[in-house]
Formats: structure tokens, C-alpha cells, sequence
């Protein structure tokens, strides 16, 4: 079996939690699994650094947070550095129950089309990147004094081999961005509006026709649907 990470929304050892795991596919105990729930809101608050800082400084901590040595997914930064791979994400808002169970307005799936190992080091670049896009559109676009700049206010991720899915959960600081992206999907809803889930999408590189296609948007929902559960 391949090796995975899972980070989860919090930690949660309770019965109940454990057989909702396992309901949901989620293995509890196996060698080649890391449960990761404790550095969940260390990689939140470094990603929220990161428009403060650069992310050059923070990217090697955001990877060893995502895949802890001695993972097997855990990677370096390259010589020549991170860059953007292949990325869909998925803009929508979350139900008022939600908002409240997780302190957040927006979830955003995404799935990483990864090289062979190299999922730790091009999460965290996503990360990083995503968070310096949302406070450059928060500081050209926001007009409403009272909505402070974006926040993820919740992480949660599978990691494998070849690729990442997850969601991010954002506060109301994301307006900026979510309404870019809603614009894109009404002036080019074939290639920025999801007709099976009724949301924006939007990729990088932007004009990828393979990850606007239908399995990567598809892998990028139902991952965090099931994330969202747990």
C-alpha cells in the first residue's frame, strides 16, 4: 500500500471520532499512515505569516509540518526551489451550521497533481502562494472597512504519493478572492464554473484543460466532503 498522510480539522481520539474514521475510510492504525492532527494549526499559523513574511523563509517549516520526517513523503525543497504544479480549486461557501462549527465562511478543495514524492514540498507552495494571491486581491478590492484580511481558519489534507487533495477553510477576508473567481466562472463558465457542484472553479496554470476536467473536480469535492465530516 502506498504511503499516505492524513491531517485532520483537530485532534479527536474519542470512540466515537475513531469509528467515524473508519466509517468514512480513514485507517486508524498502520505502518505506513501518519495521523497528523497536532500540526494542523502550526502550518495554519505559519500560512498566515506568509503574506507578512516571504515565503521562501517559511516554506521549509511548512514542509516538515506537512510530512514528518521520517515520512516517506517528506521531501526537501528542490536546488532549484518550489514551484506551481498542476491545481484546481473549488470556491464555495459554507453552510451556516459549518461557519459556526468551524469558525470560517469559505471551503475551498483543492487537488495537487504531484511528481512522484514531491506532494510535501508543492502543498506547502500552494499554501503559501494561495495565502500571498488572497491578501494582494483583499488589498485591491476590499472596500468594507470592517472585513480584516484573509485567514485560514482550518486545514485538512491526504497526502500520497503522486498527489494532494484537501480543503482549506477561510474567513470573510477571502471575499476579495471569492468574488474574482465568481466573476471568472460568469464570463467563462466553460472553463471557470463547475456544472456538476454549481461553484466557481479556477486552476494554475490557468489555461490547464486537464485539471478543469471532470475527475479532478470530482477528486477535489469528494475529498473534502469527507474531510469536512471527520
Amino acid at each position: 500500500m502506498a504511503p499516505r498522510v492524513f491531517v485532520l480539522f483537530g485532534r479527536s481520539s474519542t470512540r466515537r471520532s475513531i469509528h467515524a474514521r473508519v466509517a468514512h475510510g480513514f485507517p486508524v492504525n498502520a505502518d505506513d499512515i501518519v495521523l497528523n492532527d497536532i500540526n494542523a494549526p502550526q502550518i495554519v499559523a505559519i500560512v498566515n505569516d506568509t503574506w507578512t513574511n516571504t515565503l521562501d523563509a517559511n516554506i521549509e517549516r511548512l514542509i516538515h509540518l506537512i510530512a514528518p520526517p521520517p515520512s516517506p513523503l517528506y521531501h526537501p525543497v528542490p536546488p532549484g526551489g518550489v514551484t506551481g504544479n498542476c491545481v484546481v480549486f473549488l470556491w464555495a461557501t459554507l453552510r451556516r451550521s459549518d461557519r459556526v462549527r468551524f469558525g470560517a465562511h469559505y471551503a475551498i478543495p483543492f487537488y495537487i497533481k504531484s511528481a512522484y514524492h514531491r506532494g510535501a514540498p508543492h502543498l506547502a507552495y500552494v499554501l503559501g502562494r494561495f495565502s500571498i494571491n488572497a491578501y494582494s486581491d483583499y488589498a485591491q478590492h476590499n472596500t468594507n472597512p470592517n472585513v480584516r484580511a484573509p485567514r485560514l481558519r482550518r486545514l485538512s489534507y491526504l497526502l500520497y504519493e503522486t498527489g494532494v487533495l484537501g480543503v482549506m477553510l477561510y474567513d470573510h477576508g477571502l471575499d476579495a478572492s471569492y468574488n474574482v473567481a465568481r466573476v471568472d466562472s460568469l464570463n467563462d463558465p466553460e472553463n471557470c464554473y463547475s456544472e456538476e457542484f454549481h461553484i466557481p472553479i479556477s486552476t494554475w496554470p490557468a489555461a490547464d484543460p486537464t485539471m478543469r476536467g471532470h475527475h479532478a473536480v470530482h477528486w477535489a469535492m469528494s475529498a473534502a466532503r469527507l474531510l469536512l465530516k471527520l
